[in-house]
């Protein structure tokens, strides 16, 4: 059975979101942040719960940026 790599995940997580600002994707950066969330309520990790708090931050960025 595969195992997850927890480190390589939150480094393409971060890779996502750092793709979704800079291009303005908001349904990359939603679909990051529920893999996040998912992934810090499951495994108790302060570097997913800070992943986790980054995609909410940049999902409620682009959501606000669409309306100005």
């Amino acid at each position: 059975s595969p195992t997850l790599d927890l480190s390589d995940s939150i480094r393409q997580l971060n890779r996502r979101l750092d793709f979704a600002l800079r291009w303005r994707f908001l349904p990359d950066a939603r679909d990051c942040e529920a893999i996040a969330r998912y992934l810090a309520r499951k495994v108790k990790s302060p570097a997913l719960k800070v992943l986790a708090t980054r995609a909410r931050t940049t999902v409620r960025l682009l959501e606000v940026s669409r309306h100005v």
